[in-house]
């Protein structure tokens, strides 16, 4: 996995353990392990996880599943909810099928990222606030519904999920009924719950001194704006369009149908007003990330879903003129074969590479060596400070063997690399390809 998502399993694992709290979570059982990275709702939700489950290795996977069949089952009602003609709703796979055709999206479904959880609430906020717009009465019961997956998603990756907060006004006039003055009456109510539920942590002492650290830790410093150019902040937009790429190809191909005799050159409704609502709610989602000097690719997952619901309604009628067109039985069988083959192989692939090391092969086997040495003993020290910044490796040792490598703590166990040799009264018991062990 990532690096992040091994660290994001080693938080939710040691709270777990029942190490740190929800306002003082741990990265490893040592003095300093104290984690404010980032907010603490979804290291105790995979934390439940591992308390119900177990914390072996797969469960990391076996979460981000988990996160990956719940996102799917909220495109589809964000979908039916969203679509304006009633006989749309049949195409509920087609954002799923857009959202999956991601690559950003099995990358980081496969690495245990924030991202994976906090898009459900995001996702889970939208279905209520166009459950609103299409029905436009009892704004208070909506409206706080509302602010509660949204607050969760706050709390689970930090403001990045507030784009949320653009979607009343960004739909304004797409839905029949739907104007500025219910979008700003919903928006009072939707602020104010949420400023309450954010008070309502911040009062607590121990929530006000986690808010405070993650603040000075993570928040001021990617947006110091000394720390990045302008060229690497616009890093995001290559990495949206890359996330984008087979569903734009997709959309280009389907405006190209209508341009062929499949559908006779008929003058084919490419999207409507949600459709065009949607993509700008999705660029609401990643272009603010630009305010930030730290980059990552992951990023746009949030927008994924929210893209793939825009494109999907713009396409969609051209999709259900092609679908009708071949209502044969041979093309559904086709299909179905065809489906059938690529689950096999899927699952004839996953079988050959079971057991294989894809990241890290020569440090996840001196990891494994050192864990066989240490006899049981949770701390090995690093006395020259070598391994101050291979985050991997401790990230490792503390996700697989629950190891911590420390300076401070007195150990009989010592790490260096395999080039460096201590004195003469340390004993070399493993010398391997990233690591060195000595005991005395």
């Amino acid at each position: 996995m990532f690096l992040d998502g091994v660290i994001n399993a080693n938080v939710a694992k040691q709270y777990a353990n029942g190490i740190g709290s929800f306002f003082s979570l741990q990265e490893c059982n040592c003095p300093n392990g104290a984690y404010v990275g980032h907010p603490p709702l979804a290291f105790a939700i995979q934390a439940t996880m591992f308390k119900a489950c177990g914390s072996a290795f797969y469960m990391d996977k076996a979460y981000s599943l988990l996160c990956a069949v719940a996102q799917l089952f909220l495109i589809g009602v964000l979908w039916l909810k969203a679509v304006p003609q009633h006989n749309l709703k049949k195409l509920v796979w087609l954002p799923c099928l857009l959202w999956l055709l991601s690559p950003i999206i099995s990358w980081g479904y496969s690495s245990n990222l924030l991202e994976n959880t906090m898009s459900m609430f995001t996702t889970a906020t939208l279905i209520v606030m166009i459950a609103y717009m299409r029905g436009g009465k009892l704004v208070w019961l909506y409206a706080i519904a509302a602010a509660l997956p949204s607050f969760a998603a706050l709390l689970s990756k930090g403001p990045v999920a507030m784009f949320v907060l653009a979607a009343p006004i960004v739909f304004v006039g797409a839905y029949e009924g739907y104007n500025l003055r219910k979008a700003l009456s919903f928006m009072t109510v939707y602020l104010t719950a949420l400023t309450l539920f954010a008070l309502a942590i911040w009062v607590l002492p121990e929530g006000n001194s986690y808010i405070r650290a993650y603040f000075e830790a993570q928040l001021i410093p990617s947006l110091n704006p000394s720390e990045a150019s302008v060229i690497a902040r616009l890093r995001i937009i290559p990495f949206l369009l890359k996330a984008l790429l087979p569903i734009l190809a997709i959309a280009i191909a389907a405006y190209a149908a209508t341009k062929t005799k499949w559908l006779n050159n008929m003058k084919v409704d490419l999207g409507n007003k949600a459709a065009y609502r949607f993509l700008i709610l999705g660029l609401c989602a990643t272009l603010p990330i630009m305010l930030s000097n730290k980059q990552s690719a992951f990023y746009v997952i949030p927008a994924i879903p929210v893209f793939a619901i825009g494109f999907a309604l713009i396409i969609a009628e051209v999709a259900s003129m092609l679908i009708d067109s071949y209502r044969a039985p041979i093309f559904h069988k086709a299909i179905g074969w065809l489906s059938l083959m690529v689950i096999a192989s899927m699952v004839s692939l996953s079988a050959y590479n079971y057991g294989s090391v894809l990241r890290d092969k020569e440090m996840l086997a001196d990891a494994e060596q050192l864990n066989s040495l240490l006899l049981g003993d949770n701390v090995i020290a690093d006395p020259l400070y070598q391994f101050v910044d291979e985050y991997q490796l401790k990230a490792y040792l503390n996700r697989l063997y629950s190891i911590s490598v420390h300076n401070d703590m007195p150990t009989k166990w010592y790490l260096v690399k395999p080039e460096t040799t201590l004195p003469e009264k340390a004993e070399l018991v493993y010398k391997g390809k990233t690591l060195s062990v000595y005991t005395l």
